[in-house]
């Protein structure tokens, strides 16, 4: 039985980040959301793209369930259990004594069975859509009445019980403790010494908010009293140790499995969280017929991150029947990079089966994504600047077919233009030739009248200014609006030149 809310079928992950990521500022997203301590291994899920229709689906009727507020909340708390079920487990492995050792491994596969049950609970009492979530709580209910697990809950209870009649009394003479069999105290002896003090205090005293600081490793005094507890209760201790044995591997793939995957869509929404709050929009994007674009009031989502979401300029990209060409173009710093790599953002997220953000999107699905962001000359290496272009972009090419999505980042920027032009003419016609989509960001205006399978998309300037607004349009380059701005921003103009040699 699929268990996984993240696959229909059994896919081999992406262990090493992919190249494409840290161009797109993805690293920077991962390392926000899962930190240096990765204890779920969520890195490869982010690397491993869906790459079809299907997948992509399944996966977000799967996380339009987890979205129920009490199956996210049930969820939460059952990531939150399995958490602390990790701690204990890990703190006993670092545990020299024996019985210590064993008391946290019991305690931690007491919360995992608490967990388990608090989970299939209410997956049992939900209505749920999705065929993962289903399957799951199938899955559940018959792991919950299994054999193995109704006996670790048993014994669970017996050893609790048996342990909760372990009862110690200490006589204490200055620097010698005498320990010996105890019973229970009726008496709350925390209250009596509340009273005691109780008119030193200015405010009245509850004894329930007494907090004593307890640490898991014993010291040698601690040792030798839980050491005479062995000896005068075997039975309880026996069972102890009889369960440990039982159960050296309480711990269920399929449970494990569940955990790892909501963490997985758990991180990212508490990563755009604050964003949401902040007003910024996100959706469930489409999966684009015909393989276009068409996203609006879209946003590069580590640089809202990174602002708080303030003062974040959206961006809408359109594309039409047959295009799979976009170039962008403009002036120097005017959010033609940003664009890009919120586009490629936009298709790695659609393509994890995740909310985007954006007021609405339909998205080119991408199977694989390949990125040529320009890069500084390394003058360890034998090779120019443009034969290191000429061997990424080859690499690229090689690798690249119809499924594919290339965002090309000021290519051929150390040439002549003549070359330039003849050079990204010759990417273009490969590119089309494969079939994939790409997004070239370039100085370059003529490659944007390459084909019909072109389209061109400028950075603005604002009205009357030489300033950026951010804001990238639809419209055709012509390779004036940077000239006449600078003009103005310089006084150039004529009327500026006459008014400096008059003066």
């Amino acid at each position: 039985m699929n268990t996984s809310i993240l696959w229909p079928a059994p896919q081999d992950e992406v262990s090493a980040m992919p190249d494409y990521f840290v161009d797109l500022n993805l690293d920077q997203l991962l390392e926000r959301m899962i930190g240096a301590e990765d204890r779920c291994r969520l890195r490869p899920l982010y690397y491993t793209l869906c790459g079809d229709r299907e997948a992509v689906a399944y996966r977000q009727a799967a996380f339009r369930d987890c979205m129920r507020p009490e199956i996210k909340a049930a969820s939460d708390q059952f990531t939150e259990q399995m958490a602390e079920v990790r701690r204990q487990l890990k703190l006993a492995r670092s545990l020299s004594d024996t019985w210590n050792r064993r008391e946290w491994f019991f305690e931690a596969a007491a919360l995992y069975c608490e967990a388990v049950e608090g989970l299939c609970g209410v997956f049992q009492a939900s209505a749920l859509d999705s065929t993962a979530l289903t399957g799951l709580r199938r899955w559940l209910a018959a792991y919950a009445q299994s054999r193995r697990f109704v006996c670790m809950k048993s014994e669970i209870a017996v050893v609790r019980e048996a342990l909760g009649k372990v009862y110690l009394r200490l006589n204490i003479n200055g620097t010698t403790i005498r320990v010996g069999k105890g019973k229970a105290e009726p008496e709350d002896y925390g209250a009596v010494v509340g009273q005691c003090f109780e008119k030193l205090s200015e405010s009245p005293y509850d004894p329930s908010e007494m907090r004593f600081r307890v640490s898991a490793r014993l010291n040698h005094i601690e040792r030798a009293i839980l050491g005479q507890a062995v000896d005068d209760y075997p039975e309880a201790f026996g069972a102890l140790g009889a369960f440990c044995g039982a159960y050296p591997d309480f711990l269920e793939a399929e449970v494990l499995g569940f955990e790892r995957e909501y963490c997985f869509l758990q991180a990212y929404l508490r990563y755009i969280k604050p964003l949401e709050d902040s007003g910024l929009p996100f959706c469930v994007p489409e999966v684009a017929r015909g393989g276009g674009l068409a996203v609006r009031d879209a946003f590069d989502l580590v640089l809202a991150k990174k602002s708080g979401g303030r003062g974040i300029v959206v961006n809408s990209c359109v594309t039409r029947p047959g295009e799979r060409i976009l170039v962008v173009s403009g002036p120097n710093q005017g959010g033609k990079t940003t664009f890009a790599r919120m586009l490629g953002q936009l298709c790695c997220l659609a393509a994890l089966g995740l909310p985007v953000p954006g007021a609405s999107a339909a998205l080119f699905l991408p199977s694989r994504i390949f990125t040529h962001f320009e890069r500084g000359e390394d003058s360890r290496g034998q090779n120019g600047k443009l034969q290191d272009d000429l061997l990424r972009v080859h690499a690229i090419l090689a690798q690249a077919d119809a499924h594919s999505l290339v965002l090309l980042n000021e290519i051929f920027t150390s040439t002549a233009l003549k070359d330039g032009l003849a050079l990204g003419r010759k990417v273009f016609a490969r590119l089309q030739a494969l079939g994939a989509f790409c997004v070239c960001v370039t100085f370059m205006t003529e490659l944007s009248k390459y084909s019909k399978t072109t389209a061109s998309f400028v950075s603005t300037l604002d009205a009357g200014t030489a300033e950026r607004s951010f804001k990238i349009l639809r419209r055709p380059a012509d390779g004036q609006s940077y000239a006449q701005a600078l003009v103005r921003k310089y006084c150039l103009r004529e009327a500026d030149i006459k008014r400096r040699v008059s003066s």
